[in-house]
């Protein structure tokens, strides 16, 4: 469907997943942890698939079980005890932690702090649609602040 509208209109097309997918693979990553806010255990069910159809080995993926209204409000602190429990059990074993959904704002802020922690590059949506189009436009401004996809610029 991508391709077709790329043809269509003549212009570079991409999706958040396709961007997430791209920045995953930048880092060389097969082997990943994946981390959503959705409750519903179908849509992370799908997820999973996509990525397993994208070639990544998916060792553990959960949502956070909250109203999705109540997602931007989460506290760092609270998403961070979250993501510890997915991920540390992996820890060692894992190329990536991909964090889905933009709604739980304070997981931006957060890229950083989870790198350092964790030893492996953070996917998360916002640092890789910028990535993505840098990479699409044929520019590349890395900057500091958003974990290692934005500072590193990999695959450039």
């Amino acid at each position: 469907m991508v391709k077709k509208w790329e043809q269509e209109y003549k212009c570079s097309i991409f999706t958040n997943g396709q961007s997430q997918v791209n920045a995953t693979r930048a880092f060389g990553a097969k082997r990943i942890v994946a981390a959503s806010y959705f409750s519903n255990e179908e849509v992370n069910v799908g997820f999973a698939k996509y990525l397993t159809e994208a070639g990544f080995e998916v060792l553990n993926i959960a949502g956070y079980k909250v109203p999705f209204k109540d997602v931007p409000l989460l506290e760092a602190h609270v998403i961070r005890k979250f993501l510890d429990g997915l991920f540390l059990p992996h820890q060692g074993k894992v190329d990536a932690f991909y964090l889905i959904g933009p709604a739980w704002r304070a997981t931006l802020g957060m890229i950083e702090e989870l790198e350092e922690a964790y030893g492996v590059p953070v996917i998360h949506h916002v640092p890789a649609q910028s990535w993505e189009m840098q990479r699409l436009l044929g520019f590349r401004q890395p900057f500091s602040g958003y974990g290692r996809l934005m500072r590193e610029m990999p695959g450039m």
